[in-house]
């Protein structure tokens, strides 16, 4: 576990989430299974389904595939019809991306808890992007650009809402569909990413 209040600690999630898959590689390393090993990121708030590491196996096991991208949901503790209503659309918008993605065999950028990949997927790309954010998006176009990729749409993860300055990202994207800037909100998002 890495303290990203730790003094002396670069506040880089991307170098971060790097050194604990690096670790992950020398120990597949040290039992054997090296390139074939299975790592799956997880954030803090990531919710699994029952199941989910047989799941996962299951999916290499039957194919192929060096990567998996994973159907992701998201939960609200607490709000009203039309936060959750918000948060939904967004869920959808989300999900027809990545189904059309997958469909047109495009490249993919989806959130770490999503990615799965096999050791040498993840050396393929040269492990994760020292980003201080969207490491996770430019790790998931590089692997569904490079690897032999499967979205998994029956393999969900689930996330809470995301707390920003300006208040929580379900309350933002409501207020956003009110003022009707939702798609401009998206495109500026994947330009940064």
């Amino acid at each position: 576990m890495i303290d990203l209040s730790t003094d002396g600690i670069e506040k880089n999630i991307g170098m971060i989430r790097d050194i604990g898959l690096n670790e992950a590689i020398e120990r597949f390393k040290n039992n054997g299974q090296g390139d074939e090993g299975i790592v799956a990121l997880l954030d803090a708030d990531t919710l699994v389904e029952p199941r989910y590491v047989e799941k996962i196996v299951n999916q290499f096991l039957r194919s192929e595939i060096e990567t998996l991208f994973l159907n992701l949901n998201y939960f609200i503790l607490e709000g009203d019809e039309n936060l959750f209503s918000s948060t939904f659309q967004y869920q959808y918008q989300v999900e027809f991306g990545q189904w059309l993605n997958t469909l047109l065999n495009t490249q993919i950028e989806v959130g770490a808890p999503q990615i799965v990949a096999k050791v040498g997927a993840y050396k393929k790309v040269g492990g994760i992007p020292h980003l201080e954010i969207s490491e996770d998006f430019q790790l998931s176009f590089s692997l569904s650009e490079i690897t032999n990729f499967k979205f998994c749409s029956d393999i969900r993860i689930y996330t809470s809402d995301r707390a920003r300055k300006q208040g929580y990202d379900s309350r933002i994207r409501l207020e956003n569909l009110k003022k009707r800037k939702y798609l401009y909100l998206l495109q500026s998002r994947r330009s940064k990413a």
